[in-house]
């Protein structure tokens, strides 16, 4: 491999390979691996593969098969797959908005599809060309932009260097809390994990949340060692009990270039079908226990708003280690009821 598009060339951060025939993918997947029937999951493909100890993108490597795109009519498939590629490499992971769109549950409508952010886990087989699935599907919703946007802020020390782009913070909304389910008395208990906290924008218009302009956050950034056995020891959610149950929705747009908004905030289960790359939490989960009324907030743009969420009807108990619930982490909660829970 040479020099410059190795891990340790930290002085070409992003090194991206134009292969012409495919056998670049051969030689690094396997044989096939460049061969046009490959071209779903093989078009663009890489990631970050050198990290800081402090955490940081060190050095990415994307390749870019050649054999997907022989004529400028494929060129908007490989678009699509080089900026998922992208997203990655820049520190997005997959979300969950709009999932109705794979499950049929609620039936999807055409702002669902609209708002189905690009960072979504997975494609259904039959989407070739990638038009036949998606409108714009190369380009990013507001999920996608507010969580690139959090990540990379543009800020008044920096706005200079990137003419023509707004200051984020000023010119976006945060709504921030925690979930919580509740105790014998109604009150906030212990923090709930492995739930997505969602919010959407009431379209003034029609009084309805919007399906377009939404974002979610699934709690916290499950992260960590692994066990023996190879599942990972917070494969339920932090044992950082400063971070247990906290969401941070930053980045939320205000459309038509009003300066207040209302936002829906609601909470959804994690999918554990169409998104089983999403984290750790993915092929574990159940469904949230108790129940959430959506709420409507008022929020205006650079504001940054608290809100908390109880779970009503999700009370908990102190978990034993023998108990198959085991969360390996403390305190422990589960349902008092039978059914799902946490």
């Amino acid at each position: 491999m040479p020099s410059d598009i190795r891990p340790s060339a930290n002085n070409f951060p992003v090194a991206i390979v134009y292969d012409a025939d495919g056998n670049v993918p051969n030689a690094l997947l396997g044989q096939g691996a460049g061969s046009a029937g490959s071209c779903f999951t093989n078009a663009a493909y890489g990631g970050v593969d050198s990290f800081s100890t402090d955490a940081h993108l060190l050095h990415a490597l994307v390749i870019l098969n050649g054999v997907r795109a022989p004529t400028p009519a494929q060129l908007p498939d490989m678009k699509y797959r080089l900026v998922r590629v992208l997203g990655s490499v820049l520190g997005l992971d997959w979300s969950q908005m709009n999932l109705n769109v794979f499950t049929r549950s609620p039936a999807a409508t055409s702002a669902d599809y609209a708002g189905l952010t690009i960072m979504h886990a997975v494609d259904p087989i039959n989407c070739i060309p990638i038009s036949l699935c998606y409108p714009n599907a190369d380009q990013p919703k507001m999920d996608d932009r507010a969580a690139l946007s959090r990540l990379y802020p543009v800020t008044a020390q920096n706005q200079a260097a990137f003419p023509g782009k707004q200051l984020f913070f000023e010119n976006t909304v945060r709504i921030h809390g925690a979930v919580y389910f509740a105790d014998s008395n109604g009150q906030p208990a212990e923090p709930m994990q492995g739930v997505n906290v969602v919010a959407r924008w009431i379209d003034p218009a029609t009084s309805q949340p919007s399906r377009i302009y939404g974002g979610g956050n699934a709690g916290n950034a499950a992260t960590g060692f692994y066990d023996s056995t190879g599942q990972a020891w917070d494969r339920f959610g932090s044992d950082d009990s400063a971070v247990q149950g906290l969401f941070d929705l930053a980045g939320l747009e205000i459309p038509n270039g009003a300066n207040s908004a209302q936002y829906q905030l609601s909470v959804e289960a994690l999918d554990s079908s169409w998104s089983q790359s999403v984290g750790p939490y993915g092929p574990w989960q159940v469904q949230p226990s108790g129940a959430f009324q959506p709420l409507i907030v008022t929020v205006s743009k650079g504001g940054d708003l608290q809100q908390d969420i109880l779970m009503r009807r999700a009370r908990c108990r102190p978990e034993t280690s023998s108990s198959p619930l085991h969360l390996r982490r403390p305190p422990l909660c589960r349902l008092q009821e039978t059914g799902s829970g946490l």
